[in-house]
């Protein structure tokens, strides 16, 4: 295979060769036979290495391409592998919270720390009726001046007082470690 770096070298030792062949004086070229013969091998070798050199670069891009091609259908199998056991897993912790539904406290079952956690989230049936005493203004860098319902402030007045237009509602979270 040609290197590349060889070619340039060749290439320029017979442009030297080319140059040392005239007389400097009068611009003649003082060649005899012998050096045009050789120098046009060498031009038609130099041509050939040429061609090889294109070859290899063009046959490098096809298969860096393949390459390529192949690294994207592989991502795509994973992705589509990785999709499809987050499905097995979601399937399979619901029927784990099933199996331990009964769960009232933290227990360890064999190599597993199995809980619930619980909290509390608020939860606004209609955010339009909320009055704005029960919202944050957030500044227009974020969001150009909008005001947010401050359900942290809901919350706590949840605790005291019913409010018509939101519920405080406790939601139980599985975990297995």
């Amino acid at each position: 295979m040609t290197n590349i770096y060889e070619l340039n070298l060749d290439i320029d030792n017979l442009l030297n060769q080319y140059y040392e062949n005239f007389d400097m004086e009068t611009g003649e070229v003082i060649w005899t036979d012998e050096d045009i013969e050789r120098v046009k091998k060498e031009l038609d070798e130099l041509q050939n290495r040429k061609d090889d050199l294109k070859k290899w670069v063009l046959q490098k891009i096809q298969n860096e391409k393949s390459d390529i091609a192949k690294i994207n259908n592989e991502i795509k199998r994973l992705n589509d592998l990785k999709e499809s056991l987050n499905k097995k897993v979601a399937s399979w912790e619901k029927f784990a919270q099933y199996l331990f539904s009964d769960l009232d406290k933290n227990i360890i079952f064999e190599n597993w720390k199995v809980w619930y956690s619980k909290s509390k989230r608020v939860i606004v049936e209609d955010e339009a009726v909320i009055p704005n005493e029960y919202k944050k203004y957030i500044p227009e860098q974020i969001i150009p001046e909008e005001y947010k319902t401050d359900k942290n402030l809901l919350k706590w007045f949840l605790k005291e007082k019913e409010i018509p237009w939101c519920e405080l509602k406790e939601f139980k979270t599985f975990f297995i470690k």
